[in-house]
């Protein structure tokens, strides 16, 4: 099935707010930090795995400044197990969105995008649009794609698969609305 780019946006926000996602869509990199910035808020420590998204927005210097920012990656300094563990909200990048389960999956080729992710109360995560696949299938396609390409190896070190807030209450005895 060929859809359209513009229906399989549609598509996504769709479903990903079906699945209790909180979904914002910005037309150009200013509007995405934008949205991001208030997202997060004024006062939130922020742990970055930084990605293609992240670079292109140019929030960095806007959650750098008081020191919010705790950076992750490829090429960055480590950060301590005490930063990680103050922070208020993480950001990755989605190497796919699959429309048809609601999931983000993240390929990475270290830990960092996997810690972001999991470790603080709120995720925030960041896509191009050419990231929004129908099909599960699709999107771990563009996962080996992405390793192929940028990583230089058949698969990621690291899948992480997210899949919007818990509904179970498995986490903290709290169900998530």
């Amino acid at each position: 099935m060929n859809r359209s780019a513009a229906t399989l946006v549609a598509d996504a926000v769709a479903s990903f707010r079906g699945h209790g996602w909180q979904v914002q869509v910005a037309g150009d990199a200013a509007e995405a930090r934008d949205r991001l910035l208030a997202v997060v808020g004024s006062q939130a420590r922020v742990a970055v795995r930084e990605c293609p998204a992240w670079r292109e927005i140019d929030a960095q210097p806007h959650l750098a400044a008081g020191g919010r920012l705790v950076r992750c990656g490829p090429g960055i300094d480590a950060p301590s197990r005490a930063d990680l563990l103050a922070v208020d909200v993480g950001v990755t990048g989605a190497t796919a969105l699959v429309v048809e389960t609601a999931t983000a999956l993240i390929g990475a080729d270290d830990a960092y995008a996997q810690l972001v992710s999991n470790l603080p109360f709120s995720h925030v995560v960041l896509a191009h649009t050419h990231a929004i696949v129908p099909t599960l299938g699709e999107g771990l396609g563009l996962v080996r794609y992405f390793a192929q390409g940028v990583l230089g190896r058949p698969v990621p070190r690291y899948v992480g698969a997210v899949s919007g807030a818990s509904r179970t209450g498995d986490i903290e005895m709290v169900i998530v609305e």
